[in-house]
């Protein structure tokens, strides 16, 4: 059972991630060596996978909080934090393509999956910002 006094100090951390994942987005790898913007580029993807761990995590506790609902792991967190918050189904499915991706990290020597989930840093850190405004 998650203890409601977890939800709002959650909702800081994930705060304090975002923004460190925000700032880790904004570092350009172009002109750094190869073994440079390699390791940046796995630090952006290890950020986004510290934060959408925190994210189901919050949705949880919000859940839990604000309407009784209990929910043991990330899908189906972000299945009841879409049938109760203002996110839409195009929403709902690109949180479900997060945790997949989040999933993958274990995968980061597959340079396709890698670039993938590269591609997509960007968009997710958007979703998951949009996803905190429904917490307030």
């Amino acid at each position: 059972m998650v203890q409601a006094s977890s939800y709002r100090p959650r909702l800081e951390t994930l705060k304090q991630a975002l923004d460190s994942f925000e700032k880790a987005l904004e570092i350009e790898t172009a002109p750094k060596d190869p073994v440079e913007a390699d390791a940046i580029r796995n630090g952006q993807a290890l950020k986004f996978g510290y934060c959408m761990e925190l994210l189901w995590k919050a949705m949880k506790s919000f859940l839990y909080e604000q309407h009784g609902i209990e929910c043991n792991s990330p899908k189906s967190c972000i299945k009841f934090f879409f049938q109760n918050t203002n996110i839409s189904e195009s929403d709902y499915r690109q949180l479900n393509i997060m945790v997949n991706q989040r999933n993958e990290l274990s995968h980061m020597y597959n340079k396709r999956i890698f670039e993938e989930l590269l591609n997509s840093l960007q968009g997710n850190l958007t979703m998951m910002k949009k996803c905190l405004k429904e917490f307030s």
